[in-house]
């Protein structure tokens, strides 16, 4: 091995610093560095068209810039260390105290060979999100985009198994994993059961996937479906980054004892052309992955399953301006990072098909890119400078990006010191997810759900909550173990021995969205805790308090599924016509749709999410529209300086048979984005009555924020508005006809916004 010089690895050596963990209350200093990396971080990475900006992993660069920020006990060490950090990647970009210094020359000895190079985003592309037709995109003009395909996001392996002999038997398939990945990558094991009739049981640990770069076992238990035929199962990686697989097993349960059921080179010692592994297939189509039995740090025997993501090939193309704007060589942010300390950063740059003008110095460069591949293997949320760093992270994308700060309590220098404090303070890995639902909490974003890959998933027990003549109440009971103690209109008085009401005040602390959508998340959450654990539940029932306690045994999915039980789609009563659109596909739809047009009256129940069916809009209106109610922001500078709007609608024709009959719409608090952008023209073109309470106000397509040790979170990405301009969101779609539930109506078992609009349509 080639040794570097004395004076390299001692700079090597002071690159990598030190990561302090645990809690660690900020000093103002320290707070005050963090707030100038923060800023600057944003402006240069989204902002900055040089190459070299481009080439790095900014998760890792969070984490290190935050840990190497904190050691400054000065504006003076400040200024020389957010210099130290960004020269190697951003050349022309100078951190400095009082006046502005003079700066790097951006232009070249020859700059009619050279193009302008420019940030421009439609929203913001964020190194998740794939796809040719995503709405939000982020380019460098003049630069060569990425080749997009139809490839898939993930390689996964697999073999097949006569399930037959197996059927009904409860089974464990276990393997040996190890990831790494700086941009949320996951490893998996998946099996599956096919049927005659369609597929049975299947999991793929998306629950609980492999995260961490250190060989741990995982498995997936269950049973075999009676009827199974087939047997299937494999290992994947989904997103980018590397995971190691070794070890496969699969046992089936014979009486007290666990007996294996050979699998084929399941320790990956075989392989064969380009060490591609025997006995095991692979999705093909996958081209932005490469798969390969490997000899490095092998768990058990010689060699292990390697699959790895690779870097998107270039086009060639070179990318085009999205909007007509964006800055121009000599354009500059000049910004005060904190009082005392400022930067000036330009906005475009001079670029030929080599490079951008002017070059980093290689061995700065180098030696930052040593130091950050140095900090994956330590970045967890048990560390300091990874919780600093997702907060860095997610104010620099929220700050040039979300487009509802006006609706947030606090500015967002307001928003990044607190997220830091409360950073600094977390506890540890699983404390620092309550941190970012708390952050991001007073954003009054209802897209916003924070979660943390491998966390252990909350359930719930199968009984329905909601608030009723001003009381937490049960709404259903689809428990059998309960159904004989616990009934609908029950009145909830407490929560594993908390006051119910002080207990829902709590949890809403860490839901964002509006004042309902907090209201019905929360209620939806007063049940959530560990699989299988118990659940007290302190219950009131004609002036008789008593306490039930149930089993947590639902999984999200399910208490999903739970919360939705509503009539098939058809005649409710000899001339009114009923659709669940949470349930219905607009085929089943459209084969009714001369029964729906001949009704004399309809009900739409879109108390969820619709079910892909807003076609069926098109046989309600008379006229074509083309209302702009969608707003996707266009940004080339920071903090919103010059943005404009994309102006997006559905520009909907109408189609026959036309619905000429009464028209009911029925919404709630379960109403939210594509079903607020369905009602949205239900209101607005004055399509239907709608009964019921008020939608969430959250629409928009989302993003998502992939942050350093392995948290996310998603986000609205646009503006969305009403049809006339008018605000919508945190207001939602307010219903004509207001019904909410009462004690009496839960008891009785009725659905009380369906009995309303049967009223109103049975109504001469």
């Amino acid at each position: 091995m080639k040794l570097l010089p004395t004076l390299l690895i001692t700079g090597v050596a002071a690159l990598f610093g030190g990561s302090v963990s645990a809690q660690h209350p900020l000093s103002t200093r320290e707070a005050d560095n963090l707030t100038a990396f923060a800023k600057m971080y944003g402006y240069v990475r989204f902002f900055h068209p040089s190459d070299e900006a481009s080439s790095i992993s900014w998760d890792n660069f969070a984490v290190y810039g935050s840990q190497e920020v904190l050691k400054a006990k000065s504006n003076l060490e400040l200024i020389q260390s957010l210099n130290q950090l960004f020269k190697p990647i951003a050349p022309a970009a100078v951190v400095y105290g009082g006046k502005e210094p003079g700066l790097p020359s951006i232009i070249p000895p020859d700059p009619f060979s050279y193009k302008v190079i420019a940030w421009q985003h439609k929203g913001v592309k964020l190194p998740n999100l794939g796809g040719k037709d995503n709405t939000y995109k982020s380019i460098r003009i003049n630069r060569p985009l990425p080749l997009e395909n139809d490839a898939a996001d993930y390689l996964a392996t697999y073999q097949g198994l006569d399930a037959q002999a197996l059927q009904g038997k409860e089974f464990r398939y276990s393997g040996w994993l190890k990831v790494l990945s700086n941009e949320g990558g996951q490893g998996l094991l998946w099996i599956r059961v096919d049927k005659a009739n369609g597929m049975g049981f299947f999991n793929n640990m998306a629950d609980h996937p492999a995260t961490e770069n250190t060989w741990k076992q995982f498995s997936i238990t269950g049973r075999i479906d009676a009827d199974g035929q087939s047997l299937f199962l494999g290992s994947m990686l989904q997103g980018k980054g590397k995971v190691w697989f070794d070890g496969l097993k699969l046992e089936v349960r014979e009486g007290d004892n666990w007996k294996e059921i050979p699998l084929k080179n399941a320790g990956f010692e075989n392989h064969g052309d380009k060490h591609a592994p025997a006995d095991w297939s692979f999705s093909s189509q996958a081209s932005n992955y490469q798969i390969a039995c490997v000899a490095e740090d092998a768990k058990e025997g010689k060699s292990s399953l390697l699959i790895s993501s690779l870097a998107p090939a270039q086009s060639g193309i070179l990318a085009q301006p999205l909007f007509a704007a964006y800055p121009q060589p000599g354009e500059y942010i000049r910004q005060t990072l904190i009082p005392g300390v400022s930067c000036t950063v330009p906005l475009a740059l001079y670029g030929n098909s080599e490079r951008t003008y002017p070059m980093a110095d290689s061995m700065a460069l180098s030696l930052l890119r040593v130091a950050l591949n140095a900090q994956s293997p330590l970045i967890s949320g048990d560390s300091l400078s990874t919780r600093l760093g997702a907060i860095v992270v997610s104010y620099s994308i929220l700050r040039h990006f979300f487009p509802y700060w006006e609706d947030v309590a606090e500015k967002p220098d307001q928003w990044l010191h607190d997220g830091l404090i409360q950073a600094a303070a977390a506890k540890s890995a699983d404390d620092f997810t309550h941190t970012l639902e708390w952050i991001t909490a007073s954003l009054n974003d209802g897209h916003i759900y924070v979660q943390r890959a491998g966390e252990t998933p909350v359930h719930y027990p199968k009984v329905i909550f909601t608030r009723a003549d001003g009381k937490i109440a049960v709404a259903a009971v689809l428990d059998e173990n309960l159904k004989g103690t616990l009934q609908p209109g029950d009145v909830v008085t407490s929560v594993d021995g908390h006051p119910v009401e002080a207990y829902l005040t709590d949890l809403k602390k860490y839901i964002s969205g509006s004042p309902q959508h907090k209201e019905y998340r929360g209620i939806n959450k007063l049940g959530a805790g560990a699989p299988d654990s118990k659940l007290s539940l302190g219950i009131l029932r004609d002036g008789k308090a008593f306490t039930v306690t149930a089993v947590r045994m639902a999984n999200a999915q399910q208490h999903y599924r739970d919360t939705k039980r509503t009539s098939s789609m058809g005649w409710l009563q000899p001339g009114i016509f009923y659709i669940d659109l949470d349930r219905e596909p607009m085929d089943s739809i459209r084969a009714h749709i001369q029964e729906i047009a001949s009704a004399k009256s309809l009900i739409c129940d879109l108390r969820g999410y619709p079910n892909s069916n807003h076609g069926l809009l098109q046989y309600l209106i008379k006229r074509k529209e083309n209302a702009h109610w969608m707003f996707v922001p266009e940004n080339s500078r920071p903090d919103f300086n010059g943005t404009t709007y994309a102006e997006i609608g559905w520009n909907l024709t109408p189609k026959l048979p036309h619905i000429k009959g009464k028209v009911f719409f029925l919404i709630d608090s379960r109403a939210i984005s594509y079903a607020e952008s369905y009602m949205g023209y239900v209101q607005d073109e004055h399509l239907a009555t709608i009964i019921g309470a008020p939608t969430v106000g959250t629409n928009g397509n989302i993003n998502i924020i992939n942050l350093p040790g392995n948290y996310s979170f998603t986000f609205t990405g646009m503006l969305v508005k009403n049809h006339d301009g008018s605000k919508h969101h945190l207001r939602g779609i307010v219903p004509n006809v207001a019904v909410t539930p009462t004690l009496a109506g839960l008891a009785a078992g009725k659905d009380e916004i369906l009995e309303k609009a049967l009223q109103l349509a049975t109504q001469k």
